[in-house]
């Protein structure tokens, strides 16, 4: 059986989120002894994206090793939303093939078995 699975590979800078104009929301937090003994109890405000973005590829095990190095391949991802990764990962989780599934393929399949559209990185949304 042909498994598949995602590895995270960002954007993980703070930078790509400025560059790319997505605006940060700022939350009050509260310091844990296991983040600050020092400051255990006390407020700071954290800054995150108002939307989260993950991209990177999809591994994929159990080919054949003659045609494909130790039996792997890989999938390049491009940037979605945090969202559309953890669905796409859950589903993954549990989907195997017969055969290699094209990627056009895998993805149009896990939209249409999840009824979620996949929500991709749009420089011009910001």
């Amino acid at each position: 059986m042909v498994s598949y699975s995602t590895n995270w590979m960002g954007p993980i800078s703070p930078e790509w989120y400025e560059k790319n104009n997505i605006p940060m929301v700022e939350t009050e937090r509260t310091y844990s002894k296991w983040l600050s003994p020092e400051k255990a109890g006390e407020t700071y405000l954290s800054h995150k994206p108002s939307v989260a973005y993950a991209g990177g590829r999809i591994d994929i095990y159990g080919l054949e090793g003659d045609e494909y190095y130790c039996g792997t391949s890989e999938y390049g991802v491009n940037v979605m939303t945090q969202k559309s990764w953890n669905l796409l990962t859950e589903y993954l989780e549990d989907f195997e093939s017969l055969e290699l599934v094209p990627y056009k393929e895998l993805l149009e399949g896990f939209e249409s078995e999840t009824e979620h559209k996949i929500e991709w990185f749009k420089n011009e949304d910001y």
